[in-house]
């Protein structure tokens, strides 16, 4: 297996480096899954602007879309940054909203936080760059919003179980 490392600087005022290699991760299919579908989704939104949008580059757009929601919110968070959350339904019909994390955030790689939360961060903020883009230029706006709202709602939930209660 080939490792491809990066120079890290880990202490600017000494000049010392860190090599990172995918083995610095515990958790590397993770990571990758966690970049990859908002990767692909915002290489096909680019494309779709360029071909003026087909209903076929729509939906697998929606399905990348929904795939990194599912992946963020029951996968990487958990593992990458010790984070649950999730939404009951009563038997009432009432909502409960409920945030887990982690009670020994020790374990946590920080490497794998710093890559989780730069991505949900830098992500939400390009599809919010985006809508502001497609509605000055009146382009297809649809799923732009629905990748704006996924994104939101993940962050939202993520942020909300930072200082909750414990993984049981």
């Amino acid at each position: 297996m080939n490792s491809h490392n990066i120079d890290v600087d880990t202490n600017p005022a000494y000049g010392q480096t860190e090599s990172v290699s995918i083995s610095s991760f515990k958790h590397p299919v993770a990571v990758v899954f966690h970049c990859l579908f908002k990767f692909l989704a915002i290489i096909l939104w680019i494309i779709s602007v360029f071909l003026q949008s087909s209903i076929i580059l729509t939906i697998i757009f929606i399905i990348l879309a929904a795939c990194d929601f599912w992946v963020v919110k029951n996968v990487s968070g958990r593992l990458l940054v010790g984070l649950r959350w999730w939404n009951e339904v009563k038997d009432d019909g009432t909502n409960e909203w409920v945030f887990e994390s982690l009670e020994n955030m020790t374990t946590i790689v920080p490497l794998e936080k710093y890559v989780f939360w730069g991505a949900q961060f830098f992500v939400a903020i390009l599809w919010g760059v985006f809508a502001i883009l497609s509605i000055l230029s009146i382009s297809s706006w649809v799923p732009i919003v629905i990748s704006l709202i996924l994104n939101l709602a993940n962050l939202s939930g993520y942020i909300n179980s930072r200082a909750w209660q414990p993984i049981t």
